[in-house]
């Protein structure tokens, strides 16, 4: 009790209310709660990272879990709950004040129902040991963790059973409901009915909609759909008919509908509704909530890893940082930090400095960006605000900021970047804004102030494969094109000088032979350029020989025929010049001064390239007497590069540098860089000492830890909420009617204040996305999600022997190390293993606990072959869980290849295409080339998970043999080289997903052949997700929607359509068999068989 009345103390401290409002509190305050489940009077829900449990009253609710972040559902039984965390099942039983782990089915789970009525048994889908995410459904025996897989087939994703438990009701595949309503397409949720109980499912007809989570009570069939154009509890008889709909809700779907008896329960924007199926009655639960959130009270985070931004005053002595949206001033060494800006409810991006004291930054509220300008010395408030509706020039304002650049000369003046590709000048002082110019084809390629700000240069994309360079004058508001559109430019950088102008440009087209078959590809085709500027200046080029080219009599004599009184520097200050390069800035305050001249007349006749290989350049600055450039090193990693015009030749200056983090100080002394989250300030164009340093500066290191992050995660979800809103508003491929997407702001947004955890705040951004009714509007955290290490075999603990059975081992190639496969081991299918690290197995101790973090280390590992023989331990070398889908998906591969070859008897090749990914380019590649010159093919894209590498793939499914080089000692060889044989056939199915619907529809469009199976997923609209939110996840926007010859827009939630229909039934999977792949040979020879005429009298030759 005195617990009781602390929470709600401390309740009432927090939210700044009275104890005359302890009342109201109490019944008024809610949660958004998730994942309920009813068992008689009794209901459980997931709520503030923790299960908990009320009754069918909405009593006080009693936690029952430890606290979790990786709570991702729970189901409540006659004995306790059963709850999910990263894949592994625990059970809390009501008696016990403990939970236990139970199993670790690991993949793609999800808590179903309990497989009798003392719910001992609890049944689940999971992708357990499938090539593919496709679930299956099982039961996990809560005593023993015993996984067993009911004979329901595959791709069942719920199950429910009659209280006979004798006619069993299906759900099999089910995508999108919620997240992507009134979707239809081939992975839409279809009911199947096996009304005798002897495994003979039929499905029910009920439209081309998502019908979800079903539920039996007495002879009608209760479950989710949005047939009615909304989400609803609806039922049927058992054949299907009679439909009728329970509910009205037009405000927010009902998800996670689970029954028991004669009661479901659901929830509807985080409210638990009950809904009596006797009685027909409908209400919602009202749960009290009386423990404080924990994300709403202050945590302090590592500034380190929340970095995305900073900036370098003029000199090189301030820091503007970034860290997780916050706002900081800070000298690179030790000193005082600065926090600016409102600590909560505000993202902050695009630190830029003004001058010495001055930085404007975007101060980001979720809905709209507002520009501030803060002062070192004044305070932690904006001494100066901006609002884009305030401006004039443009109605639609300045959009989502993507860069921002100001110049200390024009300080009224800021150039910036947009969502909309459109390069901007925003002046302060006149409040106008004027669109400079906007890019057709992506992104502004790069823009730069010239020395005395009076020009800008930039680039622009013409299209998908070559852009221009231009020059904007801001005194004339004049256009040059400087960088004609033949070739891609980009990266335009002014030399402080303003001389030169330096960019990057692809014009070097080298093709080279492929190694594994005959193929050519073309290397990099980027270098740096320089642009001289005015019409009598030398190429930077020159500069060695300036002093031979000079007018003073004196310059070019031998060395020892010179004046000794010209040189009057000692030795060391020699050697110390020579080596750091000087920037514009340090050579005299004039130089940046003078203005910038420009001779347009014929500018890019005076184009010149650096003596330097093609590469994959990706930035460049210039410094007074060389230019600095960033050339991709490894994925996820830059080298910077300094190329001296004295020296003539290039210098590495650091490796393994954070793409796009390099900043300068205006005067260009000095840079800024991140890499593997660490910043760093050194000089420009001087290779850093890595010695230790243990002076004040220490390296240039910047000590981030000097940022004490302290945030309230709670207060960051309205801005992170509404950010995701606006970017569909602003990217979605086609512009949203504005009132129907204000309305869907204005109906989830109050939902926030109940949410708990960023679970919740992902859960309610999917449902919101879901309004769309598009595909690919999806959610990513950081989250590894479910990793570890494998033996490479599917495992079963068997309680009799109290052991680990290897009822499988997966063959992938057999040339890649397995743990198990090694010759010396002789490890069978049917050993047990006993003891793994010297730790002996048991339920508490499986593999996946002792075998964390493991791979790739030798492990010590006591297995018999079968429970009675001798045991004998070995060492053993895990291997990580992505490589073992890798050896499944392989073995799949395999056998479906052997069987095609003997049911053809050699006629027919198979050729499977993962995703349109690089692996599934790796993977097509591959097959093709063994198999491309038989008879005929079957293209199995059944599965694909999409990609866009389809238009690579179709390059040589459309080529057609047109005759054969004929040779004396080498065989004959086909023309054109690769081309198929014969005819193909294409396999499809509801997980032929995005780009593998591109495929199938332009597969059959292309006449290559017939497509069979059952229709495709059907979401073709692309997305890059670029804009991240402030905890470092990410949203994607549907921007890149596909339209086709015969079907326009309609690949979009509908598919490609088969011209064939074929299913595998539960009855087909529980037999081993595949329908689809039989009805693909058949189909195969017989077209083989018709293009046998033709292939003779083309092709005498081969006679």
């Amino acid at each position: 009790m005195i617990k009781f009345l602390l929470n709600c103390w401390e309740k009432i401290l927090y939210t700044g209310k009275s104890i005359a409002c302890l009342q109201r509190l109490l019944v008024e305050q809610k949660g958004y709660f998730r994942y309920p489940s009813v068992w008689k009077d009794q209901v459980s829900f997931i709520w503030n990272q923790s299960v908990w449990l009320t009754d069918v009253h909405g009593g006080k609710p009693q936690r029952v879990s430890v606290q979790d972040p990786d709570l991702c559902d729970a189901l409540l039984g006659e004995t306790g709950i059963v709850f999910l965390s990263k894949g592994k099942i625990y059970f809390a039983p009501t008696h016990e004040a403990k939970e236990r782990l139970v199993s670790g089915v690991c993949e793609n789970t999800r808590l179903i129902g309990w497989n009798d009525d003392s719910c001992t048994q609890v049944v689940v889908s999971s992708s357990h040991q499938h090539p593919f995410t496709v679930s299956a459904l099982y039961t996990v025996c809560l005593q023993t963790g015993q996984v067993n897989k009911l004979p329901l087939g595959s791709r069942g994703t719920f199950a429910c059973w009659d209280s006979h438990h004798k006619t069993c009701v299906i759900q099999r595949d089910g995508y999108g409901y919620g997240s992507w309503q009134k979707y239809k397409g081939g992975m839409a949720g279809h009911l199947w009915i096996d009304r005798q109980g002897t495994g003979d499912f039929q499905p029910l007809d009920l439209g081309p909609f998502n019908q979800v989570c079903p539920y039996i009570f007495q002879d009608r069939i209760y479950f989710l759909s949005d047939k009615q154009g909304f989400g609803q509890i609806c039922s049927c008889d058992f054949s299907g008919g009679n439909l009728q709909c329970h509910t009205q809700h037009q405000a927010f779907y009902p998800m996670n509908l689970r029954g028991s008896g004669h009661q479901l329960v659901y929830t509807t924007g985080g409210n638990i509704h009950l809904f009596d199926l006797l009685q027909k009655t409908d209400k919602i639960l009202a749960v009290p909530v009386l423990v404080q959130n924990t994300q709403e009270a202050r945590q302090t985070y590592c500034a380190s890893k929340f970095l995305s931004e900073y900036d370098l005053s003029a000199k090189g002595d301030w820091l503007f940082v970034v860290s997780r949206g916050r706002l900081f001033f800070l000298s690179p060494s030790k000193g005082p930090v600065y926090q600016k800006g409102q600590r909560d409810g505000m993202r902050y991006r695009l630190p830029c400095f003004i001058d010495q004291q001055r930085c404007a930054v975007v101060a980001d509220n979720g809905l709209h960006d507002a520009l501030h300008i803060y002062s070192l010395k004044e305070g932690c408030q904006p001494v100066s605000e901006y609002d884009e509706k305030n401006f004039k020039g443009l109605d639609k304002g300045w959009g989502y900021l993507t860069s921002l650049r100001a110049h200390s000369k024009k300080k009224d003046i800021l150039l910036a970047t947009n969502h909309r590709h459109e390069l901007l000048k925003i002046d302060l002082s006149t409040q106008t804004l004027t669109i400079m110019d906007v890019s057709a084809c992506g992104p502004v390629a790069g823009y730069d102030w010239s020395g005395c700000g009076r020009f800008v240069a930039y680039g622009l994309a013409d299209n998908s494969h070559a852009g221009r360079i231009l020059i904007y004058d801001l005194e004339t508001e004049e256009k040059h094109v400087v960088a004609g559109q033949n070739f891609v430019n980009q990266s335009p950088v002014f030399s402080a000088c303003g001389k030169y102008l330096y960019f990057l440009s692809s014009r070097d087209f080298k093709a080279d032979y492929g190694p594994l078959h005959f193929d050519l590809h073309f290397d990099p085709a980027a270098r740096p350029f320089v642009l001289t500027l005015q019409k009598d200046i030398p190429t930077p080029f020159l500069k060695p020989f300036e002093k031979y080219l000079s007018q003073d009599s004196s310059e070019g004599l031998p060395q020892e025929n010179q004046d000794s009184s010209l040189e009057t520097k000692s030795e060391s200050e020699k050697d110390q010049n020579a080596s750091v390069p000087q920037s514009d800035a340090q050579t005299s305050d004039t130089k940046h001064a003078k203005a910038t001249v420009i001779d347009f007349q014929d500018i890019e006749a005076r184009l010149q390239a650096f003596p330097l290989e093609p590469r994959d350049y990706q930035g460049v600055w210039a410094l007074d007497d060389s230019v600095m450039y960033t050339v991709e090193e490894e994925k996820g990693h830059q080298a910077l590069y300094c190329y001296s015009f004295e020296k003539m030749q290039e210098e590495l200056i650091l490796s393994k540098i954070t793409p796009k983090s390099l900043t300068f100080s205006e005067d260009r002394k000095l840079m800024a860089y991140c890499t593997d989250r660490k910043l760093r300030v050194v000089k420009a164009g001087v290779k850093p000492d890595d010695q230790p340093d243990p002076s004040f500066h220490k390296g240039g290191w910047v000590d981030l830890s000097r940022i004490v992050l302290n945030v309230c995660p709670a207060k960051e979800w309205p801005q992170m909420f509404a950010q995701a809103w606006r970017l569909q508003r602003d990217l979605f491929w086609k512009e949203l009617p504005k009132e129907d997407w204000d309305r869907v702001y204005k109906r989830y947004a109050p939902l926030i204040s109940l949410l708990s955890t960023p679970q919740e705040l992902r859960s309610l951004i999917w449902e919101m996305h879901g309004e769309l009714g598009t595909s690919h509007a999806y959610v990513y955290t950081d989250r590894s999600g479910i990793t570890g290490a494998s033996l490479g075999a599917e495992l079963s603990y068997c309680s009799q022997y109290q052991g680990y059975e290897v009822k499988k081992i997966w063959k992938g190639d057999n040339w890649h190390p397995h743990p198990l496969k090694r010759p010396d081991l002789n490890v069978q299918e049917g050993a047990y293993i006993w003891a793994l690290g010297g730790q002996p197995l048991s339920l508490e101790n499986s593999p996946e606990i002792l075998l964390k973090n493991q791979e790739g280390r030798a492990i010590p590992m006591t297995f018999s072959q079968g429970p009675d023989g001798a045991q004998k331990t070995v060492l053993v070398f895990p291997t990580t869980v992505s490589e073992e889908r890798k050896w499944r998906y392989r073995q799949w591969v395999n056998q479906n290849t052997q069987y095609v070859h003997q049911k053809s008897e050699g006629r027919l090749g198979y050729v499977h295409i993962p995703d349109m990914g690089t692996f599934g380019l790796e993977c097509f590649m591959r097959t093709y080339l063994q198999e491309f010159d038989r008879d005929g093919l079957i293209i199995d894209v059944r599965f694909n998970g999409g990609g866009n590498v389809s238009s690579v793939i179709f390059r040589y499914l459309t080529q057609k043999r047109v005759g054969y080089d004929k040779t004396r000692w080498h065989g004959v060889v086909e023309y054109p080289l690769q081309a198929p044989q014969g005819p193909m056939v294409a396999l499809i199915n509801g997980h032929t997903g995005s780009d593998g619907d591109v495929f199938a529809h332009t597969f059959r469009h292309l006449g290559l052949g017939p497509l069979i199976g059952k229709r495709t997923w059907g979401g073709v609209v692309g997305i890059m997700p670029r804009y991240d939110l402030v905890d470092g996840s990410y949203t994607s926007q549907p921007e890149f929607s596909f339209w086709f010859d015969e079907v326009g827009w309609g690949l979009e939630n509908h598919g490609a359509e088969p011209d064939i229909s074929v299913d595998i039934t539960p009855a087909d999977y529980e037999k081993g068999i595949d329908p689809q792949l039989d009805r693909a040979i058949a189909e195969g020879l017989i077209r083989v068989q018709e293009n046998e005429m033709r292939k003779q009298k083309l092709y005498p030759v081969l006679l």
